[in-house]
């Protein structure tokens, strides 16, 4: 069934989910 995994593929975005925040986290300064 090529068919189906044509669709899923389609379907299923590769993306990757950016959840953790990428910054640098001043707490100590001076």
């Amino acid at each position: 069934h090529l068919d189906e995994v044509s669709e899923v593929s389609e379907a299923e975005p590769v993306t990757e989910p950016v959840t953790e925040p990428v910054t640098e986290p001043v707490a100590e300064e001076g």
